[in-house]
Parts: structure tokens; sequence; C-alpha cells
């Protein structure tokens, strides 16, 4: 944690501070919106009661005070419960608060008779009090000491000033067994309420602790993919926002571990921007294997497919680009992606340019020439995504080469187009048929428009036979470039990012304003408002 948080008291699990500022703010919120609760409920029926009683009382001072109480809960419940407050100020209404309602509350028991015992109703109203601040707030135990010795301190007074000095015996008064009385009561809720404070903020260092995986602390569990578990992380030293991915020890199998390592030492040989980064790979003391990624905010393709429909044929061209110059890189490289789908890639805004493209998942890519370290997706298993599988995927998965990467990536355009996969089915098997045996339809006899070129490019890229496929993804970039319209790079793109993006995230977050983080179909973090995506 760092030296801020403890010096504050403890905020949270998050080691980045605007994180824990939020926390704590959101706790102490909630600590005075029940304070506040409670107290309006137990003066509403007081206030009843005299009501129906004896309606003079209704303006005794004690009932006065507790109209007062509710106001000044009321108040700070309100100062925190919404902008952005800092973290001193914060501490301070929550502290000088929880002081001021004891000691007021404690010395409304003035008003209470003598033989309803109010050193033990002011003992109760301290202990609750302390009890809920140690169980919301997150605060260190000297904190809660200090706070919770000046809340106790006003039952000492009343008990010394409420009783009188009628002597009991020759050594002890009445005052003098109130007095002690008031101060066991106080003593014991200082110390329980210390003690708790103590345990609980100690759980949250300890929880903090385990969730460091070398420079990263782990924010938040965004979901899980095929291979793992994925976090919202944080670099320690360059506080800089990551997903990072976990190979947990129950996973942990040898196919599982040497699987985990090939995927990120393949992604982390990939080079091009358009190609997601790979920052660090590790592993704990545990046996847990982790890689730290780049963390993207934006869309994945299968997002604005579902939330928008259709794109436009100058956008697809925009899209399909980029995506065909990160195969680029991997194909040179002798990988092959073998699950490009929508859920793969993202568009988002990096470095002031729009609508930029990453691909993503490279989980399971295998080496295309033959010998050498074989690669760890077996050659005859069944691997990728039904609707954007090629034939050979299914029949020779040995034969798998960049040419299916291509039939992917057309079906991935096909779906952009005309919002609907190339083939759908009630199942696995009637898709995978489709694919084998099926002309696909045209965009344009779906009732899209479409640059003749553009659909000639996508109609080849599905050609059943590799052979009769656009070559490669060099070939497919230079194909998408002779195709004529105008260009949705620059005013366009940016245009659409200031009027569509924001709407868009409502209607996927089902209309909220507060961000999360979820992973999409790719196991990859993606951020958006309220609500959460399935992972793969």
């Amino acid at each position: 944690m760092s030296f801020l948080g403890r010096l504050f008291g403890g905020v949270g699990m998050s080691s980045d501070l605007a994180d824990a500022r939020r926390h704590l703010q959101s706790r102490v919120a909630l600590y005075l919106k029940v304070l506040f609760l409670i107290t309006a409920t137990f003066m509403g029926v007081f206030t009843l009661g005299a009501v129906i009683n004896a309606p003079e009382d209704v303006f005794r001072p004690g009932n006065l005070g507790g109209y007062v109480l509710i106001v000044g809960a009321l108040a700070a419940w309100h100062y925190c419960r919404s902008g952005s407050r800092p973290v001193l100020k914060i501490h301070g209404v929550e502290g000088a608060g929880t002081i001021f309602f004891c000691c007021a509350s404690t010395l409304l028991s003035f008003d209470i008779p003598i033989e309803a015992a109010p050193d033990l109703i002011g003992a109760l109203i301290v202990f609750c009090v302390l009890t809920l601040r140690a169980a919301l707030v997150p605060s260190t135990a000297r904190r809660t000491f200090a706070i919770g010795l000046f809340s106790a301190l006003p039952l000492v007074l009343v008990a010394f000033y409420r009783y009188p000095s009628i002597p009991l015996s020759n050594a002890v008064s009445w005052q003098g067994i109130f007095l002690a009385r008031a101060v066991l009561w106080g003593f014991a809720a200082v110390t329980v309420t210390t003690v708790t404070s103590s345990v609980i903020y100690g759980l949250q260092t300890r929880v903090q602790e385990a969730m460091q995986l070398g420079q990263y602390s782990l924010d938040e569990k965004l979901g899980e993919g095929g291979m793992g578990s994925v976090y919202r992380g944080t670099h320690q030293l360059l506080r800089r926002p990551t997903a990072v991915k976990l190979l947990p020890p129950e996973k942990a199998g040898e196919e599982n571990i040497a699987r985990f390592e090939r995927e990120v030492v393949e992604t982390s040989r990939l080079a091009h921007p358009n190609t997601v980064a790979i920052y660090d790979f590790g592993r704990t003391p545990d046996g847990i294997f982790y890689y730290a990624m780049e963390y993207l905010d934006g869309f994945s393709l299968e997002e604005l497919i579902e939330l928008e429909g259709p794109q436009s044929p100058e956008r697809v061209v925009h899209l399909l680009v980029q995506a065909a110059s990160s195969l680029v890189e991997a194909h040179e490289a002798g990988l092959v992606h073998r699950d490009i789908k929508p859920a793969n890639i993202m568009t988002t805004r990096r470095g002031g340019i729009d609508d930029f493209v990453k691909v993503l998942d490279f989980g399971l890519v295998k080496h295309a020439e033959v010998g050498g370290d074989v690669a760890l997706t077996r050659d005859d298993a069944l691997t990728g995504t039904p609707h954007y599988m090629a034939p050979e995927s299914v029949t020779q998965p040995d034969l798998v080469d960049a040419r299916t990467d291509i039939y992917a990536l057309g079906a991935v355009g096909y779906a952009l187009l005309t919002g609907k996969p190339v083939f759908d089915g009630a199942n696995l098997v009637e898709v995978l048929s489709k694919h084998l045996h099926e002309e696909p339809l045209s965009p344009s006899s779906r009732g899209v428009e479409v640059p003749q070129e553009l659909e000639d490019t996508i109609m080849r890229c599905l050609a059943k036979d590799p052979s009769k496929r656009i070559r490669s993804a060099a070939a497919l970039k230079a194909a998408l470039a002779d195709v004529p319209g105008s260009s949705w790079a620059g005013e366009r793109a940016r245009r659409w990012w200031l009027e569509n993006a924001e709407a868009l995230r409502r209607r996927r977050g089902g209309g909220g304003t507060a961000s999360k983080v979820v992973v999409t179909g790719s196991g990859y973090a993606v951020q958006v408002d309220l609500g959460n995506r399935p992972a793969r």
C-alpha cells in the first residue's frame, strides 16, 4: 500500500490514489447514511410518542438536540455522496462527525431521568456508533483509538456531573460507582472498536500484498478466458494501467503451462502497432504464471456489430486494413493466429488516432512452418470459433496456414458489412457444415450497398479452396487499398468517436455513467459502463 494510503488511515485495496479516494469516499458516505437513517428512525419514534402522549415534550431540549443530529448527519452524508472530495476533507468530516455525534448524544442524556440510567444509554450509543464506523470505514487502529477516546470521554463527564454524591458506604458513593461504570463502558467501546479496525485493516493490507505480482498490483478481477483469469492492474512505479492475465495453479498442468508461456512469448515477438503489446511475464513463488499487456479503452468489433449493426464500407475498409497489417507481421514471422473473430479485434483511440485497431489473443497461434519447435496446439485439434473457421480448420487442421486467417478476416469483414455472420445455425455442427458445403450469399444480395471491389475482395477471402483465396495479408491490404470511396480515417473517424462512443457505452452498460472493466469474448480487458458481458 502506498505511503499516502497508510498516512490517511487505509483507503481500500487499490494502490491507485484516485481509486483509493473514491473507495474511501463511498465507504464514508455509506457510514454517514446509516447513521442518519438510524437517528431519523429513533427520533421519529420518540417524536410520535411525544405527539400522542405529551405534545409539550416535542420541543424539549433532548428532542431539539436529536433534530440537530439528524440535520448534521444528513448534511455530512450529502457532502460525501456526491462530487470528488479531497481525502483530508473526507477524513475530517468522518472523524469530526463521529466525535460530535457521540458527544452530543451522550450529553443529551442529561435530559433523561436518572432512573433510566443515562450513562448506560450514552454508552450504548457510543458503542453502536464506533462499531458501525469500524465495520464500514477503512481506518488504522491508531486513528480508530483516537476517535474512540474523544467520543467516549463525555460518558465520564455525564457520570461525574449527572449523578449526586450520595454515599453508599463510608468509602463508596453512588457517583463513584456510576463513574467507574462509565469508564469501563467507554474503555470497552474503545477497545473493541480499535481491535475491529485493526483486524479489518490488517486483512485489507494482507490481501493487497497477496494481490501483488512483481511490479504489478491487481486492482479488480475482470473475468476469465479460456486460459486463465484477467485482472486490471497497475505498474507500481510507472502507474501505468495494464491488463494482467493469470494462469492459476489449478489450471497449471504441464501442457497448459507450456501453452501459456508460448502465448506470451509468441505475442511478445510481434511489434506491430496494431497488435496488442505485451509488457512483462513472470511466475510467482506460489506457482502462478502471469503476463501483463496493454490496457485498452474501446470496443471489440463484436460489440460494435451488436450495438450499432452494419458499418459503412469506408469504415470496414479502414478496420480491415489495420487488422491485416497486424497479420502481415505475424505471418512473416511464421505465426498463424487461428482465432481471428470480431471479439479478438478492438477499435480504440490511440496516440491521437481514432479508430485504431488492435488484434488480440494469439493464444491459439501456431508455427506455419513444419519442423523445429512443434506448436503445442495439436495439428489435428479443432481450434477456433465456428462462425469464423475456414473449411480446412475442420477437415484438415494440419494444413492450417496464413490463408486460414485470411478466411477468418474476410468473415469478420462480412459481419461488419451485413451485421450478421457469413453462416448461422442452430448448433456448432450446422454452422461448420455450411462453412464446408454452402456458398455464402454476397453482402449485396442481403441488401447492403457495397462497392463491387470490396465485395469481390471479401468473397475471394471466403473461397472454400485455400488456393483460390487472396494469397496473403499483404495482398489483402493491397486489394482493400484499391476500393474506391472516401476515406474513413481522420475527420470522419474523429467525429464518430465524439458523437457516438459515449452513447454506445451507455447502451452497452444499461444507461449507467460509472465505468467498469470487463472481459470480451477473447478474455481481454475492455473498459465499459455499468454492465457485464460474458467471458469466453
